[in-house]
């Protein structure tokens, strides 16, 4: 159960997520050289169960997730990866209704 500033409960039951697919996942070289941009497209379809509407919602969700990795060495010599800016390379997330 969520809430708004105004008072108002959301209610979010199920949500089942199907058919998720990973489109051509791209791997892009930084300006300095020292790691990659990575996209990688999604599509999936996704069933939210809305109780106090009594219906089920069937979304079609499309999205590309980025985030740049690196590899650095610490001051032991170790080298881990590091993943940075994380995040939806869009301004905003379309979701279809399906069946209507």
């Amino acid at each position: 159960v969520k809430s708004n500033d105004k008072g108002e409960l959301w209610f979010l039951h199920r949500v089942n997520i199907s058919n998720l697919h990973n489109l051509d996942t791209t791997f892009v070289e930084t300006s300095d050289g020292k790691g990659a941009i990575v996209k990688i497209p999604i599509t999936a379809e996704v069933n939210v169960n809305l109780p106090v509407l009594r219906e089920i919602v069937e979304l079609a969700l499309n999205l590309v997730l980025q985030f740049s990795v690196s590899v650095e060495t610490d001051g032991t010599g170790d080298c881990k990866v590091v993943v940075e800016q994380c995040g939806n390379d869009q301004h905003s997330t379309p979701l279809r209704v399906l069946g209507r």
